[in-house]
């Protein structure tokens, strides 16, 4: 990428400051943008009835939006928050084809970003679907141990699918087993 062609995606983005608890997109809104989470960490969650279900993370490094919103511009069933204090790098969906046109390869740079957003959603598909309470916890803890140390055990156990009180006994045993 030549220089001309860096100074032409860092002027593509839009930086953007969310305080802890402040929505970046709240369900029944339209998803108009992808975010580069530059620094901080945010939940993407849903309401079903009075619970929540959160369905991911996005912490530094990570790339999130509602991307079936975006995609097929139909209101969000989503929410996402920032859980402490964040900066967000924020672009539009014709902004990014816009850059396509621009800078060589960036279609490669795409197909690798959909490639790894599609391995995410597959890991947390296999986390909810194939695995015990025990083992989601055991893996989590395993492959992503800042999550743990980031969010509150309340929200990892319902990221995880499973009471509070639950995850409490699976820690309990787990620890009285070292």
């Amino acid at each position: 990428m030549t220089e001309a062609n860096k100074e032409q995606l860092r002027a593509s983005f839009i930086v953007k400051q969310l305080q802890s608890k402040e929505y970046l997109l709240k369900s029944g809104e339209l998803c108009k943008f992808e975010c580069f989470v530059h620094k901080g960490i945010l939940r993407s969650y849903y309401c079903q009835g009075e619970e929540e279900r959160i369905t991911h993370f996005s912490m530094e490094g990570d790339w999130v939006s509602d991307y079936n919103s975006l995609l097929t511009k139909q209101k969000s069933r989503i929410n996402i928050q920032a859980l402490e204090e964040t900066e967000l790098l924020s672009i539009s969906p014709e902004r990014l084809e816009e850059l396509g046109l621009h800078i060589p390869n960036w279609d490669r740079v795409g197909r690798l970003f959909f490639e790894k957003q599609l391995r995410e959603k597959e890991k947390e598909m296999e986390l909810r679907i194939a695995l015990s309470a025990e083992k989601r916890y055991v893996k989590l803890l395993n492959e992503e141990p800042i999550i743990l140390k980031r969010v509150s055990l309340n929200m990892i156990a319902k990221y995880l699918g499973i009471k509070a009180e639950s995850l409490s006994r699976i820690r309990k045993r787990l620890a009285s087993k070292k």
